[in-house]
């Protein structure tokens, strides 16, 4: 009898403290942070007053929903929908990952946001074709000057006749080159906008080189027109 009574009165307090770390647990599990879950793909759950029979049906959630955790009991957690609802859900039905369907709107509305942050296409296009647009207009005033020097001048006996018909014969070619630059500069506005980007590409680059062209040939032909004037005058 003297060694029954320490036994019994050990198992009890075993017992007792198993007990009251239980409730421990329960407790801290209901004062857990905040965090936040997400309802599994492809459910729809009840959301319940209570975990013990009977309970009520506070709503029935759909996949995808945001739920804040409020606390855990075992296989349980306590939880709060979007719209302030407050209840117990089963753990095993939602997930701390960011469902797929979610994930794909994100993507989609990070790509909408990149494509409005990028100007398009055609306003891309506009902006070069003005840039060398003010390369040829200021390859054709240079050519207008040119020709007024020609048509006031007056070749003199330094000048051989066929040497000026040359000079105005390069005169002309240059003009010509300008009208089709600038025919063509936009004929590519109106197409470019349909294009590719890498079509837009050599389209850009065959009009720069026209433009250089241009500027190139008028650049050689200014030191030359001076020393025309020098003769002639």
């Amino acid at each position: 009898m003297e060694l029954r009574m320490p036994s019994a009165c050990l198992s009890l307090f075993i017992t007792l403290l198993l007990s009251i770390s239980l409730s421990s647990q329960a407790i801290a599990a209901d004062n857990s942070p905040q965090s936040l879950r997400y309802v599994s793909d492809f459910l729809v759950i009840n959301l319940k007053n209570r975990i013990e029979r009977p309970y009520t049906v506070v709503d029935h959630i759909k996949s995808n929903a945001p739920l804040t955790v409020l606390g855990e009991r075992g296989k349980y957690i306590h939880v709060r929908t979007a719209d302030d609802k407050v209840g117990w859900v089963a753990k095993q039905y939602t997930t701390t990952k960011l469902p797929k369907s979610l994930i794909i709107k994100n993507l989609e509305e990070e790509i909408s946001q990149l494509k409005q942050s990028q100007p398009p296409a055609s306003q891309i296009v506009e902006e070069k074709i003005q840039e060398l647009q003010l390369e040829l207009n200021r390859a054709q005033e240079e050519i207008i000057r040119l020709s007024k020097s020609q048509a006031t001048a007056v070749p003199s006996q330094s000048i051989s006749p066929e040497e000026h018909q040359r000079i105005v014969a390069q005169v002309q070619i240059l003009k010509k080159q300008l009208a089709r630059s600038k025919r063509e500069s936009s004929d590519e506005k109106i197409t470019q906008e349909s294009s590719s980007k890498g079509n837009y590409s050599n389209i850009y680059w065959f009009i720069a080189g026209v433009g250089t062209l241009l500027i190139g040939f008028l650049l050689g032909k200014i030191p030359e027109k001076r020393r025309q004037k020098r003769v002639f005058y």
